[in-house]
């Protein structure tokens, strides 16, 4: 028996465990060296135009990894020409803040305009032309009046750079305060300023809605929390200021059925992960951790185990955090039973960690779906007798997630396109049964399908399209 530390030395792994970090906030700076370009990544990075963007996902998809990413991207311009940018990622004093009241734009714009303050105190360099008189009125103002999440250093950097003066308290200033002022205005200013100071755009980086007790476990409450924000066309629109959005799917699918989602107006994508990009994932971890030494798990494993890193990314059905609990219960359970002649991984440690995580051993090889032209439902070779046999609204959903395999379709969306609109069922166990009916027809083993599946949230997905 050895320790996991032991072990992963013994094979190769000088730099650690390579599924230890699991969370955003705990990788820090080794992100970049084994983040995988996935194209929702790039889709939220603006090529000129300054525009808003939704990256929705269910947990543990890697949303505030993206949202890292996408920071890192823009604080690595060049000076004076890189966005600033306000980390909405703690909602807790927001809502300690309103109690038991709705919030509201206002209290929106209160807690952005002290992230503001915070983001200018954290500028490296500012232009040595002075802000013009009105701008610097309206930073001394909010720099005294939201200035509570100022460390006492940025409280410093502020008075040296003049944006906050002892003499001044928030009354002495009463010409410049925004109180009065309607929202939209105040936002402007917000972009006005900054630019002044050569940062363009203004990012307000929306993160961590889903980690409050209210909302960890209620898709709505975190859809009220963002309505005031997302629901507010006229907002979004404010020139030279965007809202870059990593929320939960199922708030995503709240606020499509509120009807507050604009998405003509805000780009709204989705983070989904196939196979292969989980793959890819698993060989960056294990190169950066191996420092190049290791790049499959199938080099340290059995020779029964030759298709492992294929099966362990197919059992964690599309989810990176899945995938990295389970690598870590196979480096546990490997390491249990390890001694200095035997370190190989074999079949009995891959079930354990399948085990560990309620994870099923997926079948290698299937037989890919597809539809052709005249509507005929081939498995591989096997043309399925039941083509021409399905009902209209079991064909409509095949179709349907068909036409998006590989994404995740809420039960809003498949009611909504699917059913006639007259006849849109009020529930969501007509869907249910419509998809059982069509899992029993499709799927080698209905107990277990492959094909057709079910997501926690109300999802489903359709895999291994050819």
């Amino acid at each position: 028996m050895l320790s996991p530390a032991e072990w992963l030395a013994r094979v190769g792994f000088g730099a650690g465990n390579p599924f230890a970090l699991k969370w955003a906030e705990e990788e820090r700076d080794r992100l970049h060296e084994y983040f995988v370009d996935h194209h929702a990544y790039h889709a939220i990075i603006d090529a000129g135009v300054v525009r808003s963007t939704i990256l929705h996902a269910p947990r543990g998809a890697g949303k505030s990894s993206t949202r890292r990413m996408f920071e890192a991207h823009c604080q690595a311009q060049a000076p004076h020409q890189s966005a600033l940018l306000l980390p909405l990622t703690d909602w807790m004093p927001l809502v300690e803040r309103v109690g038991n009241a709705p919030v509201g734009p206002r209290d929106l714009l209160a807690e952005l305009l002290r992230l503001f303050v915070v983001a200018l105190a954290e500028l490296p360099e500012i232009p040595g032309t002075p802000l013009p008189p009105d701008e610097a009125g309206y930073l001394r103002w909010m720099s005294a009046t939201y200035g509570d999440y100022l460390r006492p250093s940025q409280r410093a950097t502020l008075r040296e750079r003049a944006w906050l003066l002892d003499t001044e308290a928030p009354g002495t200033l009463a010409a410049y305060q925004l109180d009065g002022l309607p929202v939209l205005r105040c936002f402007a200013l917000l972009v006005q300023i900054g630019a002044a100071l050569g940062c363009v755009p203004c990012y307000v980086v929306v993160d961590g809605i889903d980690e409050l007790c209210e909302t960890s476990a209620d898709w709505a409450t975190g859809a009220t929390l963002l309505a005031p924000l997302l629901g507010n066309l006229r907002m979004l629109e404010v020139p030279g200021l965007a809202f870059k959005c990593f929320i939960p799917s199922g708030v995503v699918a709240v606020l499509r059925e509120r009807r507050l989602l604009r998405e003509d107006r805000i780009a709204t994508l989705e983070l989904s992960w196939s196979a292969c990009q989980l793959e890819h994932l698993l060989r960056q971890r294990l190169l950066a951790f191996s420092e190049g030494a290791v790049q499959s798990l199938a080099q340290i494993a059995a020779p029964e185990l030759p298709n492992i890193d294929q099966q362990l990314c197919a059992a964690a059905a599309g989810s990176p955090r899945t995938l990295l609990s389970l690598g870590d219960w196979l480096i546990q359970a490997c390491a249990r039973t390890a001694s200095d002649n035997e370190l190989l991984l074999r079949p009995l440690h891959l079930q354990m960690a399948l085990d560990a995580c309620g994870a099923r051993m997926p079948a290698i090889g299937i037989a890919p779906l597809r539809i052709t032209a005249d509507g005929t439902i081939w498995l591989g070779e096997r043309m399925l007798d039941v083509s021409r046999r399905l009902t209209p609204l079991q064909r409509r959903l095949l179709d349907y997630l068909y036409d998006h395999h590989g994404r995740l379709c809420s039960s809003d969306e498949l009611i909504a396109n699917v059913w006639p609109a007259e006849a849109a069922p009020n529930d969501k166990d007509s869907l249910r049964r419509l998809a059982d009916r069509l899992i029993d027809l499709i799927e080698p083993d209905p107990r277990q399908p492959v094909y057709i599946e079910r997501r926690h949230g109300g999802f489903y997905v359709l895999n291994h399209v050819g």
